[in-house]
Parts: structure tokens; C-alpha cells; sequence
């Protein structure tokens, strides 16, 4: 199993399909608190919006699977009626009724997207679909990536105007609290509901992010979901996921540790995200602790 940020390269291979996880877009993810609930009006910023997403992460075992995904809006956020959003420092859970149906939203594209690297030999591709959409990407390398490789993300523009950009895989941060031997691959760390969670990690870095993310049903037992969202600096190496919206996750949901690196461009009126994402590890850089965080009831 490779050590995360050591040299070298891990084993890379290819891919038709690899899924890039959820990060959020070109507006970020506001501090404070309080609650608002998701209207017709939406969001007050630029509508002109996307993001581009590539990530290394494990599939399943040791494996590793690289992932390319896109999206590209006109509409400052894609409202969708019966949801409502809950907000603390960094992080926000959204609960939706489960009963409407999202407002259909413009896609734009901005061409086939290609992303490569001077690093690493090969390719990822992604095609729009004649809606605008993106999905199914072709992906080839001949190593993964271990983290500080550039990236140089093209795309020859369409009703998006074209890009050239790079951006660097981040190295993996290293997350000591809370702690979990995850050697195994297979093991969890319980966390309650009813406390504040309390993360630390080590080789933050500017333009990376700590991201923290988890679904599950509504814990109000009503029909619908509950969906968290944190981005946090990286720098200070510590943050923290109020209880009051943990507590709007069912018991026994799970958390997703992520590190990315980010940036947002301008392609003419469209505001553009890129980002990078790759695993978090443990503190001996010897193994990625991810995907084991678990609520619980004590």
C-alpha cells in the first residue's frame, strides 16, 4: 500500500467511468449561523457558475480510482422546493421533504474537458452530452498520483468560454483526531451525535481544503434527506462540526474526510471552480482514514 506524499509513484491504470465526489461550487460555503430555507429566489451571487473535479481515491481494498466529473449552470443555485438549509461555522446540512422535484436548471458546456499532467503520463477526458451534461469520463494513466503533481485542466470553450489552467494535487492531509488505526482498511471510529466533532490534521497548505461530508435520512424520522457540507482552511489544522447539525443526520450516518485543493477561475462571465481531490490519512501517512468516521447514539 503506498504512503501518502512519499516518492514515487502508486500503481495507476485506467477507467471509463470514475465518479469524482460532490465539492461545492463557484460561490463556496458560508461561515456563520442560523438557518434559511431554499426559495424560488435562490441565492444572491454571479449565475454564471461551474466546476471541474478531479480526484484519486479509493474504490474499494488497496485500489485506487481516478474520477473527472463537471457541471455548468446559468441559475445561481438549482433550487429545489421543500428543502432548507442550517449553517455553522463552515459547514451547512441541507433536509429536504423528499416530495419535490428540483427546478429544472440551464446546462451550458464548455466543451470536451482534458485533463493531464506533465507528472504523470496519460489522460482524462470528459464529453459534454448534447443537454449539457457530463458524465462517463475515459481515463487512462500510467501511475497515480501521490500528491503535488500538476494538473493542467483544458477545454476548447462552447457557450463557456474556453480554459488552460493548472492546479497541484494536494498532498494528503493527516488526520489525528479523531483517531482511528485503519490499517485493516475495514475500520470505524464511533463519534455521538450529542457533542461537537472535534477534527486535527497536519500539512495544511494554502488553496487546500479539509472537506467533511455525509448523507443520510432525515433524523426527524420524516420522509426525505440530510445531506452535510464543510469546507474547511487547511492552515490551521483544526475545525469543528457543531452538534446542532449533526444532530440532523440519522444515527449510524457515516462522514467522509477529504483533502482538496481549489481554485476559481474566470472563463469570461462564468465564475469556474477547479479542484483536485485526494484521500486523507493517518498521522504515519500510512494509510487513508476517509470514509471512518460514524455517528451514534450513546
Amino acid at each position: 500500500m503506498p504512503n501518502a506524499g512519499t516518492s514515487g509513484h502508486a500503481a495507476g491504470g485506467s477507467a471509463s467511468g470514475g465518479t469524482a465526489p460532490a465539492v461545492g461550487g463557484a460561490g463556496g460555503t458560508s461561515n456563520g449561523g442560523g438557518s434559511s430555507a431554499s426559495g424560488a429566489a435562490g441565492t444572491a451571487f454571479n449565475p454564471k457558475q461551474g466546476q471541474i473535479v478531479f480526484s484519486q481515491l479509493y474504490s474499494s481494498g488497496a485500489s485506487t480510482r481516478p474520477g473527472l466529473a463537471a457541471s455548468f449552470s446559468n441559475s445561481s443555485v438549482a433550487v429545489t422546493p421543500g428543502c432548507e438549509v442550517f449553517e455553522a461555522d463552515g459547514c451547512r446540512v441541507t433536509v429536504c421533504d423528499g416530495t419535490s422535484a428540483p427546478v429544472p436548471i440551464a446546462n451550458p458546456s464548455i466543451g470536451p474537458i482534458t485533463v493531464t499532467s506533465p507528472n504523470v503520463t496519460g489522460s482524462a477526458v470528459l464529453k459534454p452530452a448534447a443537454d449539457g451534461t457530463y458524465a462517463s469520463p475515459q481515463i487512462a494513466f500510467d501511475a497515480g498520483f501521490i500528491g503535488q503533481e500538476t494538473l493542467v485542466f483544458s477545454a476548447p470553450g462552447a457557450e463557456v468560454p474556453a480554459i488552460d489552467e493548472q492546479l497541484l494535487m494536494p498532498l494528503a492531509l493527516l488526520r489525528s483526531k479523531p483517531f482511528v488505526d485503519n490499517s485493516n482498511l475495514r475500520t470505524t471510529v464511533l463519534v455521538p451525535r450529542s457533542a461537537d466533532l472535534e477534527l486535527e490534521w497536519t500539512r495544511g497548505a494554502p488553496d487546500v481544503l479539509m472537506l467533511v461530508a455525509g448523507s443520510s435520512a432525515r433524523a426527524d424520522g420524516n420522509p426525505g434527506t440530510a445531506s452535510l457540507y464543510c469546507e474547511f482552511e487547511s492552515t490551521p489544522g483544526a475545525a469543528v462540526v457543531r452538534r446542532s447539525l449533526l444532530e440532523r443526520l440519522q444515527t449510524t450516518a457515516s462522514l467522509r474526510t477529504l483533502s482538496v485543493g481549489s481554485k476559481t477561475i474566470s472563463a469570461g462571465a462564468y465564475n469556474v471552480r477547479l479542484a483536485t481531490v485526494f484521500e486523507v490519512y493517518d498521522a504515519t501517512k500510512t494509510f487513508p482514514v476517509s470514509q471512518t468516521i460514524q455517528l451514534y447514539d450513546p
